[in-house]
């Protein structure tokens, strides 16, 4: 592990530690960021929860846009009404309409905005009716610079009422945006179009759940328990049910696919992070051996390769890492990466080969938070694969039989949510926060796969 003296020189602290007998956290050397609120929008008029039952969200930020979501009950006409943070204050805008699908739910595109910008927002129907008010931001400019922060969790099973980690991680400050990497609820018991939006209203309006949904834009991906357990792409799983889980995944997520009906996609943030967007389910061909279609696994290779960002962020819904101890069996490897090693040889052979830092693997499924080495030894040793989760669900007995074996940095048995911060000179602080607010984590990455005890740098 690199010595506190290394570390500062690394990032250029080390002459301000000396001069002033302490260690300064690392901030950027220019930070283009919009400072955050510092006071709530009111919106307007009392909430009406039976007309908007799952509340709002927003996600998928681009330096210009922000998608808008809400599901509504009612039959007048709906509006939306758009304050944004402006010279220290919010400045309301004038409603305009939206559309309203046939099921109720609304994505409303909101385009032509500043980058990097709060926004909050509140839906309104003719008749007065009025939804939760909803915040979130804007991307920054993709040639600005500044620290991303980003909350992560996965595996929120519906038995697991008020998720009170996941609203503890949020309560810890500003986000720019929330990984949502799978398992949002468990539908394995539903089995029409009702049962599943049901149960997405049930998880969307849970307490915990909503501190992170309303108020800071998600970024969602999914794994195999939003269509049925163990669901892969092949000719044995029932179709039917595939097209109700699909269907009710894209009505009740924020997401704005790049082609129709597509979940793999990216979304920067400046030159700081190049976040991509993986779908690990629906492509999956366990017959051929394809993890993901070809087309998938080029893009990402491309992506990977010409990002010119400090931090190359896979969201992953099942972790790439080669996973040992009781990870390492067939059945076990046949749900990750690991039990398709063409597709996975392909793109550590592309990291590998361009030599590329800053690759950061964010990943959900195995039910306790983790960071692992890509590999235990080798190039791919300096690829970290951060494990989250699971927010709400049965824990994972793994997480204490791992510990200590090769490849695995660090590992706990709890419920959890994690916090990053990615820093543009390369480093990243990894913080993991329990059910009962406790800080199970609190540590430095680097992009060279580096990890930093606690007494390296002080906490921001």
């Amino acid at each position: 592990m690199p010595t506190r003296r290394e570390l500062l020189a690394t990032f250029g602290l080390l002459g301000a530690a000396a001069a002033t007998g302490c260690v300064p956290p690392p901030t950027p050397a220019t930070d283009d960021r919009t400072p955050d609120p510092t006071e709530d929008w009111p919106g307007g008029g009392q909430v009406d929860d039976a007309q908007f039952p799952a509340g709002v969200s927003c996600g998928d930020p681009l330096p210009d846009a922000l998608l808008l979501w809400t599901l509504y009950t009612g039959e007048a006409t709906l509006q939306v009404v758009v304050a944004r943070w402006e010279g220290g204050a919010w400045v309301e805008e004038d409603p305009v309409d939206v559309e309203v699908a046939d099921t109720g739910h609304v994505h409303h595109d909101l385009r032509d905005r500043a980058a990097d910008a709060p926004l909050a927002f509140q839906f309104v129907d003719a008749d007065g009716h009025r939804s939760p008010v909803g915040t979130g931001r804007t991307a920054m400019a993709e040639d600005a610079t500044g620290v991303v922060r980003l909350g992560a969790t996965s595996c929120t099973d519906q038995v697991h009422v008020g998720f009170p980690n996941v609203a503890d991680t949020a309560a810890r400050g500003p986000l720019d945006f929330w990984a949502w990497l799978g398992d949002f609820a468990y539908f394995d018991s539903e089995v029409t179009p009702e049962d599943f939006q049901a149960l997405w209203t049930q998880n969307l309006s849970d307490p915990g759940l909503r501190a992170v949904l309303a108020h800071t834009a998600s970024i969602f991906t999914w794994d195999d328990h939003e269509v049925g357990n163990n669901w892969s792409n092949d000719t044995d799983y029932d179709p039917q049910r595939v097209a109700i889980g699909r269907a009710a995944f894209f009505a009740n997520t924020p997401l704005r696919p790049e082609v129709p009906d597509r979940i793999w996609r990216r979304l920067r943030f400046g030159t700081t992070a190049e976040v991509i967007v993986l779908d690990c389910r629906s492509e999956r061909d366990p017959v051929a051996g394809r993890y993901m279609s070809e087309a998938q696994l080029s893009w990402l290779i491309d992506t990977l390769q010409g990002s010119p960002c400090t931090w190359k962020v896979v969201l992953n819904s099942v972790p790439f890492a080669n996973l040992p101890g009781p990870y390492d069996t067939d059945i076990s490897r046949m749900d990750r990466w690991g039990g398709y090693p063409a597709d996975r040889q392909r793109v550590e052979d592309a990291i590998a080969q361009a030599d590329l830092s800053g690759v950061l693997f964010v990943s959900g499924d195995i039910h306790h938070p983790a960071i692992f080495r890509v590999e235990p030894t080798g190039r791919l040793a300096q690829v970290l694969d951060i494990a989250c989760g699971p927010g709400g669900h049965r824990r994972s007995p793994f997480a204490t039989s791992v510990a200590g074996l090769p490849g695995v940095v660090w590992t706990q048995y709890c419920w959890s949510s994690t916090r990053l911060h990615l820093y543009p000179q390369g480093i990243a602080k990894v913080h993991v926060i329990g059910d009962d607010d406790q800080d199970w984590l609190v540590a430095w990455v680097d992009t060279h796969g580096r990890v930093y005890d606690l007494d390296a740098l002080p906490l921001d």
